[in-house]
């Protein structure tokens, strides 16, 4: 956890300290709409639901995006968050358990077994790279008195649902083994996405079944 904040909030800080000095306009943070509510009953999840994050992760992002208020507060400094659902697409390679996705076709395609925790049946909210750059350029421009905004599908899958897609689009079975779920783990997590709709004119245009399919033939040109 100690470490975590290091490399999350002290470095943040560090940047929001040069950006201050530099005059630097305006900072969008790409938060994480995953992680940042924690357990909830508002589902989809509003930008107004009470942020309880269950993990060292989700407080550093939390964190960060109090600190952003008060940089704007005491130094003017413009900020947009984005919480940002789970992002996927081509260029995503697996690490620091994030990017299933990516983790899942690397997998199957270099025949390695791919370890879940739980069994699967974790519900998600997966979103495009190509919607996030967009929805990353109208909040670069947006003039409302909004700070937050979630982006996402606005629609969950759960973790074996997304598994079977892959296999199907790769024609590939892939080795699965199943590990104790974590506590860290949120069961459900879905983003409403009307506030980034109504203000920023943003709404995502990759349908999954077409992003899977871009992933995927990035990944098998990346062997050629």
């Amino acid at each position: 956890m100690v470490e975590d904040a290091r490399q999350n909030v002290i470095s943040s800080l560090t940047l929001l300290e040069l950006c201050s000095k530099l005059n630097v306009k305006r900072i969008i943070f790409v938060s994480s709409g995953g992680i940042v509510y924690g357990p909830t009953p508002h589902v989809p999840t509003p930008e107004t639901a009470a942020t309880d994050p269950i993990s060292a992760y989700g407080i550093s992002k939390l964190t960060i995006e109090k600190y952003l208020r008060l940089y704007e507060h005491h130094h003017g400094l413009s900020f947009r968050v984005l919480r940002v659902a789970n992002l996927f697409g081509p260029f995503q390679l697996p690490g620091k358990n994030q990017g299933v996705i990516a983790a899942l076709i690397s997998c199957a395609l270099n025949n390695k077994e791919f370890e879940i925790w739980g069994d699967g049946s974790a519900i998600r909210d997966y979103v495009y790279v190509d919607d996030v750059v967009d929805a990353l350029l109208l909040a670069a421009a947006d003039e409302s008195e909004e700070r937050i905004f979630n982006v996402g599908s606005g629609q969950g899958r759960e973790l074996r649902q997304v598994i079977a897609d892959i296999e199907a689009s790769l024609g590939i079975k892939l080795a699965v083994r199943r590990a104790e779920g974590r506590l860290i783990d949120v069961p459900v997590s879905i983003l409403a996405i009307e506030r980034a709709r109504n203000i920023l004119g943003w709404k995502p245009q990759t349908p999954f079944s077409v992003g899977i399919k871009r992933t995927v033939a990035w990944w098998r040109s990346r062997a050629i």
